[in-house]
């Protein structure tokens, strides 16, 4: 494991069963660094699947960054697809 590297996975499973791995970051200098979980310095939070696009979640001014199941389960609904750099179609996506 690298420098400052985050060694705890953690893992959501949304309502529809999908196993999201949750990682809490800021982004600079164009890339996601990052954060322990919960670190009241990221800036937003990455939801990755396993497989498909990854979604990112702006936590907003003030906002607590917990991991409890009501607070991912909204923050998921409300994060948007990230760019991966290759043509986006959303009907490759389920709703949500």
């Amino acid at each position: 494991m690298g420098k400052g590297k985050p060694r705890v996975l953690f893992r959501f499973t949304d309502e529809h069963g999908i196993v999201w791995t949750v990682w809490d970051v800021t982004f600079t200098k164009f890339k996601h660094h990052r954060k322990p979980h919960c670190d009241p310095a990221a800036t937003s939070r990455v939801f990755v699947p396993p497989a498909g696009a990854k979604r990112s979640y702006t936590f907003k001014k003030g906002e607590i960054r917990t991991l409890d199941e009501a607070s991912l389960d909204r923050q998921l609904g409300q994060a948007a697809y990230m760019h991966t750099g290759e043509p986006f179609d959303a009907r490759e996506h389920s709703a949500r």
